[in-house]
């Protein structure tokens, strides 16, 4: 084999390598069952506030995004692999479901990888670890559990 055909095909393979390995760090891939069909979409919350979490705030929050302070989103990926929150007094992160203690159609447990970003121009990753949650829907409000917390949420229309 020639020295320039040798190369080109370890170009080829390291090319190939590389972008494989971006594309995992980039974005876990679950072997888990996937989150129910329930939790899928957008939902919307407060806290650190004594307000209780009613139609008319639900709406704003989701139109307008609510108070800088108090809002928190999250978005349960169609993937139904991941969800996606958003919090304005902290950071944005994606998790990923390890393992389940507790799999329903509308509650499930167990442990998941949290990955944390700074929000700002760069989104620098801020921290990623394995936690306990806990995520229940009753008569359309979630229940979002995650090392002793919960926040109610509701569904954004």
């Amino acid at each position: 084999m020639s020295f320039y055909r040798c190369t080109r095909i370890s170009l080829a393979a390291f090319l190939l390598l590389s972008s494989a390995t971006c594309f995992t760090h980039a974005s876990p891939i679950s072997n888990v069952k996937p989150i129910p069909r329930a939790f899928i979409g957008k939902w919307a919350g407060i806290h650190s506030t004594k307000q209780k979490l009613n139609k008319t705030i639900l709406k704003d929050l989701c139109d307008n995004g609510g108070e800088q302070d108090t809002s928190f989103f999250v978005d349960f990926n169609v993937d139904a692999q991941r969800l996606t929150g958003v919090s304005y007094w902290e950071d944005s992160y994606d998790e990923y479901p390890i393992s389940y203690s507790k799999y329903t159609p509308t509650h499930i447990s167990g442990q998941s990888l949290s990955i944390a970003f700074e929000m700002g121009e760069d989104d620098q990753l801020s921290n990623k670890h394995v936690g306990k949650f806990d995520y229940k829907i009753v008569n359309g409000t979630l229940y979002l559990g995650s090392d002793n917390t919960v926040i109610e949420m509701m569904r954004c229309l």
